[in-house]
């Protein structure tokens, strides 16, 4: 006999642990997949308006509620009242002059023209003050100049979102000059903002009620009393904001390419290793019992696992570092799901029913059991494919020196070299077993070649025409 342990019936004890470390493993997944959100005052990844902003602590976010030490002011943006883009938009580092307030408050505005709204941080404390902002406006509609997103003007990214309602520029700084188009109709517009220096610093809230008056005069009208004669220049000596505090994009781009490595060798080496085991590792009807196969199917889910987890950590902090949102487009919605199902994959291992004795059929809850087992490793490689293939083109969108089509015609060719070399192992093994059990069906029903004539004088079944 075999010394090998086959799977046994999960009774008592054994049954008991089994139970204890699949409920580890639940946890363990549910506290990585339901985390609070570390992320900056955006994290509301698709809320609109006032449900945008946060009433609450969320994470590591204190919550300072409604200070008066955040300021926000309406300024024309062009000296003329032009709607036309100015070459200073996108920089960040100048100061509005006075003189271009809309009013003396800076709570008017004139229908249907542009508008600078700047938002200063400047009251708050120190720590406070260099920030990340969350503006929403209740009419009108934002404008992202370029330097919103990824700090790059060429990142082809936007900050944009509720139809130019919602705008969250990834730049930290103690003033933030935001592009706003007026509504052309006379409705009072409500805007507020939301700030946050860092995924653990406090939230800080405030927000400014805007009337419409037709009446209002461009900075260069000559009937305006306080305008100057000439054109007024930007103050861009004082730098407003904090370039020390923005994150590299070369290191978030290494930190996705980091996870997206990862993600491949757990997704696409060691679970198909891991496959290829279960499935051909087996010993055959005349081979010695042995259980080496389940082994390395057991250990190389293991490793992939592992390397999923630390990617989904790595993608996870870095987003956090960013303060961006959470699972938001395809490919963070796509890779959660595969994350989730890959986590149920060793609890439903450790839920296996066992095995029956020798030559006793499954039972019913085996043969289902296998079933989900496979159906649910086959999907993620399926999901798994999906997800590389998106997270090659938000890398190569991301960073524009990454050869995005070259690396995914490589993984397409992989793939399919993975797919042929399993189908043709799959054709063998079928082939061999079919003739396996043609020859056992042939030696079962063969007569033998000679009869032993009865004694009643009967002639040989061989001698018959």
């Amino acid at each position: 006999m075999s010394s090998v342990r086959r799977d046994r019936p999960a009774t008592g004890a054994f049954a008991r642990r089994r139970v204890a470390v699949a409920f580890a493993c639940v946890m363990t997944a549910a506290s990585l997949c339901c985390a609070p959100a570390r992320a900056y005052p955006y994290y509301n990844a698709h809320a609109c308006g006032d449900t945008a902003h946060p009433t609450r602590s969320e994470g590591d976010h204190g919550y300072n509620g409604q200070t008066d030490d955040i300021t926000l002011a309406l300024y024309w943006s062009a000296w003329d009242g032009s709607e036309t883009p100015q070459a200073w938009e996108s920089n960040n580092q100048r100061r509005m002059p006075e003189t271009w307030k809309t009013n003396s408050a800076g709570d008017e505005y004139k229908p249907g023209t542009r508008l600078t709204l700047v938002v200063d941080l400047s009251g708050l404390d120190a720590d406070d003050a260099v920030a990340m902002v969350l503006v929403t406006a209740s009419a009108g509609e934002f404008e992202d100049v370029g330097m919103h997103e990824d700090h790059d003007a060429e990142a082809g990214g936007t900050a944009l979102k509720c139809n130019g309602l919602r705008l969250n520029p990834s730049h930290m700084a103690n003033r933030h000059m935001l592009l706003w188009k007026a509504p052309t109709t006379a409705v009072p517009v409500t805007f507020r903002v939301t700030s946050a220096a860092g995924h653990r610093k406090n939230f800080n809230k405030n927000h400014m009620f805007a009337s419409a008056n037709g009446a209002l005069l461009e900075p260069n009208h000559a009937n305006r009393t306080d305008a100057p004669s000439t054109e007024p220049t930007h103050d861009d000596s004082t730098v407003i904001g904090d370039s020390s505090k923005r994150i590299s994009q070369s290191s978030s781009n290494r930190a996705f390419a980091a996870h997206g490595a990862l993600m491949f060798l757990g997704i696409w080496m060691f679970m198909p290793g891991a496959v290829v085991w279960s499935r051909f590792g087996r010993p055959g009807p005349g081979d010695k019992p042995s259980a080496l196969w389940l082994s390395w199917h057991k250990n190389l889910m293991i490793a992939a696992t592992i390397l999923v987890i630390v990617a989904a950590i790595v993608a996870y902090a870095d987003v956090a570092k960013l303060g961006a949102e959470h699972y938001d487009g395809a490919h963070g919605k796509l890779g959660l799901a595969v994350i989730i199902i890959i986590l149920i994959q060793p609890v439903n291992g450790f839920l296996r029913p066992g095995n029956p004795a020798e030559g006793l059929p499954k039972s019913t809850k085996r043969v289902n059991w296998e079933r989900f087992h496979k159906s649910t490793g086959y999907l993620v490689l399926f999901l798994g494919f999906i997800a590389v293939v998106t997270g090659i083109d938000a890398l190569a969108e991301k960073d524009a020196g990454f050869p995005g089509g070259y690396a995914l015609v490589l993984f397409i060719l992989y793939v399919l070299l993975f797919v042929a070399v399993l189908g043709i192992h799959l054709l063998r093994t079928r082939r061999q077993d079919t003739t396996a059990a043609f020859t056992n069906r042939a030696r079962f029903i063969e007569l033998p070649t000679t009869a032993t004539p009865q004694s009643t004088g009967s002639v040989p079944l061989s001698s018959v025409p």
